[in-house]
């Protein structure tokens, strides 16, 4: 964060006290109102200050600072996943992320398949049946010259096979969540274990590095057996999830990494729309 810049008065011989205190009043109001907006709070400090902090406690408390203030963030996201039993390229992506109203704006750099951009605005574009609309530009300039775009379900067969998540389900608090639902359904179950490992690295941010293992005894399955996530100490947010299908990790199912992270910048309507003239695919 840059150093306040604060602005030179003309310094008069003498100063009455009722003017000092006005002056003071002021640049105290400036100075909060120039401070951009930070995910951290008193409960992640003194998380990050604990020796040895219950990872359960963590996650939790994950979920409540992106939910009090993560107004919106960018990110470089990659990923790497196996689909029809199939490990894919690694893909990246630019991410444009805004809470409220939540929109996610991505374009794929890296490896784009049939995507070249994809924009979802939540509940902005439904169609005849009541399916939410993923507004998406494909990939190749032929494909763009024929059809510029295009809106899908979200949700749809297309967007299902190409991914293990749709693009509706990305961001922080999403992915906290689906986390935290699974650790509190097998928990229920008695096949939790979720291990703080100890503080790490990730991209020169100091982690969090905590292990979840789904046991296997023949009664319940789990998808994401076994779990390795990158938790940030600062901003309480997962910077890299590596998923294994089998408590043993022997198998990965996804990679997943956020990389230049930047918070709270106000992003503009403009950082997240294109121009289009869209066609409704069914």
């Amino acid at each position: 964060m840059q150093p306040l810049r604060r602005t030179a008065y003309p310094q008069p011989q003498r100063f009455s006290p009722a003017l000092l205190l006005i002056i003071a009043f002021y640049h105290t109001s400036v100075a909060c109102q120039a401070q951009p907006s930070q995910p951290a709070n008193d409960a992640a400090t003194t998380t990050a200050h604990q020796e040895n902090p219950d990872p359960e406690v963590l996650l939790r408390r994950a979920i409540d600072q992106c939910q009090r203030y993560l107004n919106d963030y960018s990110c470089l996201f990659t990923r790497q996943e196996r689909i029809r039993g199939q490990l894919t390229k690694q893909q990246t992506i630019k991410v444009y992320y805004r809470h409220n109203p939540r929109t996610i704006y991505m374009t794929w750099i890296e490896n784009p398949g049939r995507v070249r951009r994809a924009l979802y605005q939540q509940g902005k574009y439904i169609n005849k049946v009541g399916q939410e609309l993923l507004l998406v530009e494909p990939t190749g300039m032929l494909a763009r010259a024929m059809v510029p775009a295009l809106y899908t379900p979200v949700r749809g067969k297309k967007a299902r096979s190409s991914s293990r998540h749709t693009v509706d389900q990305f961001g922080f608090l999403s992915i906290l969540h689906r986390i935290v639902d699974m650790n509190q359904q097998a928990k229920r179950n008695g096949d939790l274990q979720l291990t703080l490992v100890g503080r790490s690295q990730f991209a020169s941010r100091p982690t969090y590095r905590i292990v979840r293992r789904l046991s296997i005894n023949g009664k319940h399955h789990y998808n994401d057996a076994y779990l390795v996530i990158e938790l940030d100490q600062q901003w309480l947010v997962p910077v890299s999830i590596r998923s294994f299908a089998d408590a043993e990790a022997t198998q990965l199912l996804g990679a997943y990494t956020f990389r230049n992270i930047k918070v709270n910048t106000a992003l503009p309507n403009s950082a997240l729309t294109f121009n289009h003239s869209a066609i409704v695919l069914r």
